[in-house]
């Protein structure tokens, strides 16, 4: 009796460790399709523009000219409301120009700053409005277990979809890819719940979907317009649509456009050292240093913030009756065993 029981309950077991293997392997499989698909792309250039729909108007908010090859970025972005700025990533920095009206003299004034882009914070990048490859907090979808997040579902046909969950900040996240369009994303979206001071709860939600690729003469893909929708509480308060256009994939791109040459009689805030002085075309000093005062510290709290640790993949729905039979069978075991030496 004891024989067969044992035989069924290793049988179970094998069962579960295929259904584990498999589910493993299709999560592989999703994070090296769409982590190959974006290796495809080597340099980008095209013009974006985006826009804010609401009561059957369409707004543009943000216009951008942009260049990517590798890490280095160019962008010429004119953010409505905003001074236009022209900025470049290169060699771990990050340059800005900024063109606006002095008050007082009531003319141009052209502002150079840069610093270490670690510390830039976070910054309109046209390569995650298009490829949602940035969906949470810079961080790409390969990223996203080592921030806390566990895979709760995946699933690589008929639809490449797979969604994760981190219960520590209430929140899930969910992507699908395109297996026909080099498995970019399709679309994606992500949710919090969020306690407020008034004891009340807010559910957020964010939905990106592309609605048109275009196939370049080079055979690859890339999304020609993304349509968003933000809601609270399920209430729609922000939809847009960005749109692309002028798109070059692995065409040469000059070096010469990825550099940010000053103008004339410029001043630079080096972010860096906290020093602002005039500066030649290549951003070296040619004058005097002045120090600027760093914005002051927060006091530090009343008890030490303690590290939080993120939390361990959890056991998938099927985890924990595989743990009751590997348990049942080592009692089944040991019964069977003191039996027989009795």
């Amino acid at each position: 009796k004891y024989p067969k029981l044992i035989s069924f309950i290793i049988g179970v077991m094998s069962i579960f460790n295929f259904l584990y293997a498999q589910t493993s392997s299709q999560h592989d499989a999703f994070i090296s399709a769409h982590e190959t698909g974006l290796a495809r792309i080597r340099t980008l250039s095209c013009v974006m523009e985006k826009y804010e729909l609401s009561e059957g108007k369409k707004t543009l908010t943000i216009k951008q000219d942009y260049w990517r090859q590798g890490e280095n970025v160019r962008c010429r972005s004119l953010e409505f409301g905003r001074p236009p700025e022209d900025w470049l990533c290169r060699d771990g920095k990050i340059y800005s120009l900024t063109r606006f009206e002095d008050p007082v003299s009531k003319k141009m004034v052209v502002q150079g700053s840069f610093t270490l882009l670690s510390k830039a914070g976070t910054r309109f990048d046209l390569w995650s409005e298009a490829l949602l490859n940035l969906p949470y907090g810079n961080t790409s979808l390969s990223q996203l277990e080592s921030r806390g997040f566990r895979v709760t579902t995946v699933q690589l046909a008929p639809k490449w979809t797979m969604r994760w969950e981190n219960t520590e900040l209430k929140s899930w996240i969910e992507a699908s890819l395109d297996p026909a369009r080099h498995f970019r994303i399709r679309s994606f979206q992500w949710g919090q719940l969020v306690e407020r001071t008034d004891g009340r709860t807010q559910r957020s939600r964010a939905e990106y979907e592309v609605s048109e690729f275009k196939e370049l003469d080079t055979g690859d893909f890339f999304p020609k317009a993304v349509q968003s929708k933000h809601f609270v509480n399920d209430t729609l308060i922000l939809e847009s649509v960005t749109k692309f256009d002028k798109i070059e994939l692995n065409k040469p791109i000059p070096d010469s456009r990825f550099t940010l040459p000053l103008p004339k009689g410029s001043h630079v805030y080096n972010a860096i050292d906290a020093q602002s002085y005039p500066a030649d075309e290549n951003w070296n000093r040619v004058g005097t240093a002045k120090p600027v005062m760093r914005a002051p510290k927060s006091p530090p709290p009343e008890t030490p913030p303690q590290t939080v640790t993120p939390p361990e993949p959890a056991l998938p729905w099927w985890g924990w009756p595989l743990l009751a039979l590997l348990f049942t069978s080592l009692i089944g075991g040991a019964i069977y065993w003191r039996r027989r030496k009795s």
